[in-house]
């Protein structure tokens, strides 16, 4: 308990700010702040569920 992880609405409002022309303006700052305690880069959840997914859709290719 206690997590400092800000899930994930935020890190898919820097990814709508990133898609629009004029989001690129404060890219950097947004990508810094998702860095830090908490943040993208602060929790092994995200990158597992991606390779649980990547695993997923290999074996439902193969397998279909």
């Amino acid at each position: 308990m206690g997590s400092r992880f800000i899930g994930p609405a935020p890190l898919g409002q820097v990814r709508l700010h990133h898609s629009q022309p004029t989001g690129q303006y404060h890219k950097a700052q947004r990508l810094h702040a998702i860095m830090g305690e908490g943040g993208l880069t602060d929790t092994t959840a995200t990158g597992e569920l991606g390779r649980q997914t990547a695993a997923q859709w290999f074996r439902d290719l193969f397998h279909a």
